[in-house]
């Protein structure tokens, strides 16, 4: 028992300590792995992630392929003819919904990649919930591209916010609401959302995305009321949300006081705050789950367009605690020679 508990804190401060891949932020600290990229005659290395589930599975694009990620292994998902494929969303069922060449699919694992018949789409923005219901934007009968939800082998077309061509579904929570650019729509009836785009919306009604601010986009909180909070930057002129999880932490991206661009968390606890992995360059958040593990993209170590998953830890220690915390690990080892 002795043994085992003391093998249980030496890991732990290994991990504190000697981490090599972190991130951290205002006291959480994050693991950074590095996903790794498709094997395809498109290459060379390039992946983006765009979504996470629950369980922790990503999904993306890689060299040309959409792919799904599961505990260190990504499975190419195909085509539907095309030369290329991008998955951007998937469910805690494991349902993916993205695109193929021009057309609109949904994959899981026993049916594979599923056309849902619809053309022209507008990529890259797709999503889809627990019921496996997709939203996007497609070409529409009349001809006109119009924001769509498809369920159960039927599509609506929701039609244009005030006649405007080309709205785009980006979102979808478990009540049906539906966000994208600039609107909200549900309980059939599409509504201005008072921002420029909102790109994701969670089961409490609260919606993220951008708003111009003086000609800049900013990253804004929608609270579900016709309330809208600047998220800031940090330290540039510019951000923009991607995801909200149930608890309203957001990701997105901001500038810093250079230019470059850097992953954001942001909660109100600790407001805006940095999470661009160490040895990483211009990257963006784009998706985080219910866990508070992070997906996104950006430029990594190796040079190459690459995605990670940020996984958090537990808060980390201020330097003084580190020095107890070893301290003591060196107590307990001569403790543990002595019981031995």
């Amino acid at each position: 028992m002795i043994l085992k508990t003391a093998r249980r804190i030496f890991s732990l401060a290994f991990a504190i300590v000697f981490w090599g891949t972190w991130a951290s932020a205002d006291g959480i600290l994050f693991t950074v792995t590095d996903l790794g990229s498709l094997t395809t005659p498109l290459g060379p290395n390039k992946t983006q992630a765009f979504g996470i589930n629950n369980s922790g599975q990503v999904v993306g694009w890689s060299n040309g392929h959409a792919f799904v990620w599961t505990n260190g292994v990504m499975t190419d998902l195909g085509t539907l003819g095309a030369d290329t494929s991008q998955a951007y969303d998937i469910n805690d069922h494991g349902q993916v919904a993205g695109w193929s060449g021009s057309r609109a699919f949904i994959w899981d694992a026993v049916n594979g990649m599923v056309d849902l018949g619809i053309s022209n789409i507008a990529p890259p923005f797709f999503g889809i919930n627990n019921s496996g219901q997709v939203v996007g934007a497609g070409e529409a009968p009349s001809g006109a591209k119009s924001p769509f939800l498809w369920q159960n082998g039927s599509t609506t077309f929701l039609g244009n916010l005030n006649g405007i061509c080309c709205n785009e579904a980006r979102a979808i929570n478990e009540s049906g609401q539906i966000v994208g650019d600039g609107f909200i729509w549900q309980n059939g009836v599409m509504s201005a959302l008072g921002i420029n785009s909102a790109f994701d919306i969670n089961n409490a009604g609260q919606a993220v995305g951008y708003q111009k601010v003086s000609g800049k986009s900013h990253a804004v909180l929608w609270n579900g009321f016709g309330n809208i909070l600047d998220l800031g930057t940090l330290g540039g002129a510019e951000s923009n949300a991607y995801g909200i999880n149930g608890t309203g932490q957001v990701v997105g991206y901001a500038t810093i006081p250079t230019g470059e661009i850097h992953a954001f968390l942001w909660d109100a606890q600790i407001g805006l705050t940095d999470v661009n992995p160490s040895g990483w360059r211009n990257t963006y958040a784009q998706s985080i789950n219910d866990t508070g593990q992070i997906v996104g993209w950006g430029t990594n170590p190796n040079g190459e367009e690459g995605a990670f998953l940020l996984t958090p830890v537990q808060p980390v220690p201020e330097p003084g605690m580190l020095v107890l915390l070893v301290s003591g690990l060196v107590g307990v080892g001569s403790f543990i020679r002595k019981s031995l």
